[in-house]
């Protein structure tokens, strides 16, 4: 379940990022590429970086296992991050080819049943909830500290 709570964050935080990435031309001439794609074409490309990532989860894995656990650790989970963030991007792209599949949309809505059961779990547990308390104290601080900032830089008067 904490997989899950991980991955959701950075579904969300890097999915963010991607669509900012997406405002650049050549990223956009490729997203709207995609966007057009058939569902015979945009399963595959939506699968694809679970298979580039297999590799990489392996080598975290043999890095682990021959002791190296910190380098290993750092592989997975920048590895993992990255899959992650660049699945959510395909996913928002491919998600309206995948969806002319009535079984693509079955599964999708299976998953996302068990998804926001394990976050219900997940959001029941002192920790997590305490962590979330700390998540957005910390934003609201950062928020309040950058608009003091802004009323103190001022723009000249011309």
């Amino acid at each position: 379940m904490i997989l899950v709570l991980f991955e959701e964050v950075l579904w969300r935080g890097f999915g963010s990022f991607f669509r900012q990435v997406g405002r650049l031309a050549p990223v956009a001439w490729l997203e709207n590429w995609i966007r057009r794609l058939p569902p015979i074409l945009a399963l595959p490309l939506f699968v694809l970086p679970w298979l580039v990532m297999l590799p990489v989860k392996l080598g975290a894995l043999y890095l682990i296992a021959i002791g190296k656990i910190t380098k290993g650790v750092l592989l997975f989970v920048g590895g993992e991050a990255f899959g992650v963030a660049f699945l959510a991007r395909l996913y928002e792209l491919c998600r309206p080819a995948l969806h002319q599949w009535r079984w693509f949309v079955i599964v999708e809505a299976v998953l996302l049943r068990w998804t926001n059961w394990a976050h219900q779990l997940l959001r029941t547990l002192p920790l997590v909830r305490w962590m979330e308390e700390q998540w957005a104290n910390g934003w609201s601080e950062i928020r309040r500290r950058m608009l003091l900032v802004k009323q103190r830089v001022k723009p000249p008067e011309l």
